[in-house]
């Protein structure tokens, strides 16, 4: 599921959606990609991590790895 072109499109379409609804600031979009993908919110240490990452990846991939996350796959 990793490089699917679906996969690869739908975080093309959520970073514009993160973009367009909670602007360019990285902890911003991580707070709103956590809540519509986990419908909880980041802890620091993720806001952290993924901003650093989205600063050297972009957006799309930081949206990649959160649709590739053990949490988004799998529901308890």
């Amino acid at each position: 599921m990793m490089n699917n072109s679906f996969v690869l499109r739908m975080s093309d379409q959520l970073a514009a959606r993160l973009t367009h609804e909670f602007g360019e600031t990285p902890a911003d979009q991580i707070r709103g990609a956590t809540r519509l993908a986990f419908g909880r919110l980041p802890a620091d240490e993720e806001i952290t991590v993924g901003a650093a990452f989205i600063n050297e990846h972009g957006l799309p991939a930081y949206c990649r790895v959160l649709f590739n996350s053990n949490e988004f796959l799998y529901v308890d």
